[in-house]
């Protein structure tokens, strides 16, 4: 049936901003509003003016059908475990009197840790 979106099981999705929409991308989550009233479903087939429309109601990115892009490697910065632990600190230094916080600091420390490799 022209006009209705392939019917599709364990779409991956990306994020993107309103101004990279391509004609014929399909729209991988519901867009709502400020109000939380929806302006288009899950499927619905987009295009650049489409796009326009979503920049002018406020709309700064949607998820669309497609594999995530991976990170250029020249992005890739390199710290050691010491300094990955200076830099958190500092973020956390206003919350540290939390033990909340402090477990947050180090789930973010070992994940991040272990996202490197280190």
């Amino acid at each position: 049936m022209k006009g209705y979106p392939p019917f599709r099981i364990g779409t991956v999705m990306k994020k993107i901003p309103v101004d990279k929409i391509e004609d014929e991308m399909v729209l991988g989550r519901e867009v709502c509003g400020t109000g939380g009233n929806t302006l288009l479903t899950k499927g619905t087939i987009l295009s650049r003016a489409l796009g326009r429309r979503l920049q002018n109601w406020g709309i700064a990115s949607v998820y669309v059908e497609g594999e995530e892009e991976l990170p250029q490697e020249e992005s890739v910065v390199t710290v050691s475990p010491e300094e990955l632990m200076r830099h958190l600190s500092e973020k956390f230094a206003k919350t540290m009197n939390n033990p909340y916080m402090e477990k947050i600091l180090n789930a973010v420390y070992r994940y991040r840790l272990k996202k490197s490799g280190k």
